[in-house]
């Protein structure tokens, strides 16, 4: 850990040594001690996502879920140009945080981002299938289907969930 620090300290751009001061403190079963590595590289790289995100799921796995909403929706603030990555993170901790129609309006930029994003077409399924608005979870599995390679491991599972709501409509 000595190492990492002496790196950050001669170089607080240098990612990878808070990522390792982060992991080395998760594996020694400091969890405080792995979040202030990532929250002191946030401090010192306010646009880097790859850190933000790293810490977002440790909160997540913390069970702190507004925590990890708190810490993406301070990186979105500060980046006029966020990640792709980060709209659909941000979606996906609303939804862990039962804030399902923040997280479905940000799974929708997700895909306005990126139209192959295909995890935020998924999740954006899920809850309207879950809310039970079966056009839009019909609409949306369907692009899900016309976006997935012919020989993806969810086609089947996809196809039988169109043809459950189907029965729905």
């Amino acid at each position: 850990v000595n190492a990492y620090r002496l790196s950050v300290d001669a170089d607080p751009s240098f990612i990878i040594a808070y990522e390792a001061g982060y992991n080395v403190s998760v594996e020694l079963g400091y969890p405080d001690q792995a979040a202030s590595w990532l929250k002191e590289g946030i401090e010192d790289n306010p646009s880097n996502y790859e850190l933000v995100d790293l810490l977002a799921y440790h909160l997540l796995s913390e069970a702190k879920q507004q925590e990890a909403v708190d810490v993406m929706a301070s990186y979105l603030k500060r980046n006029a140009q966020p990640s792709k990555e980060a709209l659909y993170d941000y979606g996906f901790f609303l939804e862990k945080n039962e804030q399902t129609k923040q997280a479905t309006a940000y799974y929708l930029k997700a895909i306005e981002a990126d139209s192959l994003n295909l995890h935020a077409y998924y999740r954006l399924g899920k809850l309207y299938e879950n809310s039970l608005e079966w056009k839009q979870a019909y609409e949306t599995f369907s692009k899900l289907l016309k976006h997935l390679p012919l020989n993806h491991a969810y086609q089947k599972e996809i196809r039988t969930t169109l043809e459950i709501i189907e029965r729905k409509l």
